[in-house]
Parts: structure tokens; C-alpha cells; sequence
């Protein structure tokens, strides 16, 4: 069987140019084709992704809740027997709780946000009558400094607690009625907020040293296989 002779193919420069263009614009939508393709890819990982992720995140915050329930229904039940038997009602926010040995604490309470009525400018005013009716000299004017610096109100119109403390240690210095007047209808203003409950646990390693056990995302340190 005779082998054929393969066929040439002559172009003039026009065909030729017109063969480049249309091998270069079949590769551009073949090269098209691939990217979105891998465009449609990528989306559907993201979201098989997200939807995974977010599935277990959401498992993973309702054990919390229910543990953190638990937690708090469980020590309600030591902190009503501690007031059993020392006869002591505790107000405190937070309870501190260890094993006997010392080796593994658990803190349990509840934030605190700062906020007063609106009677509290009514009392700011008052000191602040007190202060107009001070003779101005060196040190009445650095007491005045010392005074307005600790009535200053943050944006929401609080004073900071450890304010009024400062405020009390004064009142024994000055002696004055309006100064004193002012001050209790600051404390009587002060309408803390109970803010959302925490849990704190810890344990003593082998050197004594105590650890935290990290019970959020952002705490929880991920391990990577060191080269």
C-alpha cells in the first residue's frame, strides 16, 4: 500500500494573518471558558464551605449555652447551701470556687455596665454650687482642678465608680452640706446594669503555674505541626 503524500496548504499573508487571529481568539475563549468554569468551582466551595462551617459553629454555640446554663444552675444549688450553713446572703457579682487542693478554680458572675438615672446632673450641679462659692486662691483653684476632673461624664452621661470613690474621700476634707447633698444623689443615681454572665476556669500545671482553659474562638490557640 502506497503512503500518501500529506497535503500542503498554501496561505497568502492576508490568510495567514486571519488563521493567527482566529487560533489566538479560539484560545482566549477556551482560556475564558476554563476561568469560569473555575470561577463556578470556587463559589461552590465557598459555599459548601461556609454552610459547613457555619452549621458546626452553630452546634458548637448551643453546647455552650446549655453547658453554661448547667454551670450556673449547678453552683445556684452550692452558693443556696454556702448561705445555708453561714447564714450569709451574698451580693457579690462573682464567686470564686476551688478543689481542695487548689489545683483547678472555676469563677462564675456577671458583668457589670455603668448607669445612672437622670438625677445624677442634678447632683454633679450641686458640687458644682459648692465649687463657684470656694474663694479662688492657689489651692482651692488645684481642689476645683481635682473636683471637675472627677465629674466628668463619659458620652452616655456616667460617671466612673472609682470616681465616686474619690469623690467620698473628699467629702470627709471639705465638710459640706451641698458637696455632701450632691454627692448622695450621685450614689443614689448610680442604677448599675446587669450585663451578660461569665465563666472562668483554671488549673495549676505540673510547675504550679496556672493556666486558663480558653472557652472561646478567639482564646483557643490552634496547634500546628511544627518542621
Amino acid at each position: 500500500m502506497k503512503k500518501t503524500k500529506k497535503e500542503v496548504i498554501e496561505m497568502t499573508q492576508d490568510e495567514a494573518r486571519e488563521f493567527e487571529q482566529f487560533k489566538k481568539l479560539k484560545l482566549e475563549k477556551e482560556r475564558e471558558a476554563y476561568l469560569q468554569t473555575q470561577r463556578e468551582t470556587y463559589k461552590d466551595l465557598v459555599d459548601s464551605t461556609v454552610t459547613r462551617v457555619f452549621d458546626a459553629m452553630q452546634e458548637l454555640s448551643n453546647i455552650m449555652i446549655e453547658q453554661k446554663a448547667k454551670i450556673f444552675d449547678d453552683f445556684a444549688t452550692v452558693l443556696d447551701l454556702k448561705a445555708e450553713i453561714f447564714g450569709v446572703k451574698e451580693g457579690q457579682r462573682s464567686h470564686t470556687f476551688s478543689t481542695g487542693d487548689g489545683k483547678k478554680s472555676i469563677i462564675i458572675g456577671h458583668r457589670i455596665i455603668d448607669h445612672y438615672d437622670d438625677t445624677i446632673t442634678v447632683g454633679i450641679e450641686k458640687i458644682k454650687e459648692y465649687l463657684k462659692s470656694l474663694v479662688k486662691d492657689e489651692e482651692t483653684g488645684n481642689l476645683m482642678e481635682v473636683i471637675n476632673n472627677l465629674l466628668r461624664q463619659d458620652k452616655f452621661g456616667n460617671l466612673k465608680p472609682n470616681r465616686i470613690i474619690e469623690l467620698q474621700k473628699l467629702e470627709a476634707k471639705i465638710a459640706n452640706k451641698g458637696f455632701s447633698e450632691g454627692l448622695k444623689i450621685i450614689r443614689d443615681a448610680y442604677k448599675p446594669i446587669n450585663s451578660c454572665k461569665y465563666i472562668s476556669v483554671s488549673y495549676k500545671d505540673k510547675n504550679g503555674k496556672e493556666q486558663s482553659i480558653p472557652l472561646s474562638m478567639s482564646a483557643a490557640d490552634v496547634k500546628t505541626d511544627e518542621k
